[in-house]
């Protein structure tokens, strides 16, 4: 967390909510009798999915060209 700079209150509510994320997807994936694809055949499920791997993988992205996202970088 200190290292790319994210508050220490971020990772507490993480730190909260992931039990209950991680009972929200057993609770999808034994509606679906197991099958991962339910998380791609939703629109708005593959909305959020789009959204997590972009917030996930842009930051990155810019960080290895160079490319600053604000004066401090």
């Amino acid at each position: 967390m200190r290292r790319f700079d994210f508050p220490g209150g971020a990772g507490d509510r993480r730190h909260a909510a992931g039990p209950m994320a991680e009972k929200q997807l057993r609770n999808a994936l034994s509606i679906s009798e197991g099958d991962w694809t339910i998380f791609l055949t939703q629109p708005i499920a593959v909305f959020f999915m789009a959204l997590t791997l972009l917030v996930l993988v842009v930051p990155y992205q810019l960080h290895k060209r160079g490319i600053k996202l604000h004066e401090d970088d």
